[in-house]
């Protein structure tokens, strides 16, 4: 029986091991944005039905583009992919401070239940067209991502290492995520108007990536 050897590939461990901190700041990048809109639009604005509108619009976003963005990754470098995920991030993170901003310049003056403070806000300025705008975004940038990571994953892996290769990213999100998790609770337990500096750090961890 013939048995197929795959060769080690010098570069596979060190290509490898970049990959793994590159996800776990990704989860970090990930986990501080979601929490910065569900402190935003539920505590500052005081609407949780805005997060679930933002989340939703980006989850049927993601959906809807899936097929194509498949298609289009086997023809585009990972490097280029990413590179394109990272710059719609930074514009999603941007349009969110426009709109913790535009809060703030309204004094937080939202009150009454949850629709109201729900129409509200859509009403205000163009805020309904930026927070479509930017759950589109993150719908794109979140599709990008994965398809991205796991395709490159796998591509650099050997079949029988998949599990392990998986477990790995798991691994290396998770621990991202909960640093993410950290930093963020530090940061917003400093002032109410904090989401605008917890903002910033995003933008400078996406440019680090």
């Amino acid at each position: 029986m013939t048995q197929i050897v795959t060769p080690e590939l010098p570069e596979k461990a060190k290509l490898l091991k970049n990959f793994y901190n590159v996800v776990g700041v990704y989860g970090a990048i990930w986990i501080i944005f979601h929490l910065t809109s569900v402190f935003f639009f539920g505590f500052i604005v005081g609407s949780p039905l805005l997060v679930g509108i933002f989340l939703g619009i980006g989850n049927i976003w993601s959906m809807l583009i899936d097929v194509p963005l498949g298609t289009i990754q086997r023809h585009v470098a990972s490097k280029t992919m990413l590179a394109i995920a990272n710059a719609l991030m930074v514009v999603a993170a941007i349009i969110f401070l426009y709109l913790v901003r535009t809060a703030d310049e309204l004094g937080f003056s939202f009150s009454g239940g949850i629709i109201e403070i729900t129409r509200t806000f859509l009403s205000t300025g163009i805020n309904f067209i930026l927070l479509l705008l930017v759950g589109i975004l993150y719908g794109t940038v979140k599709e990008m991502y994965d398809i991205t990571t796991i395709s490159y994953l796998l591509n650099h892996s050997d079949p029988s290492e998949y599990d392990t290769a998986l477990s790995k990213n798991n691994i290396a999100m998770g621990i991202g995520s909960v640093t993410g998790v950290l930093l963020s609770i530090g940061i917003l337990s400093l002032r109410t108007d904090s989401t605008q500096l917890i903002l910033f750090v995003l933008i400078f961890l996406i440019i680090c990536v």
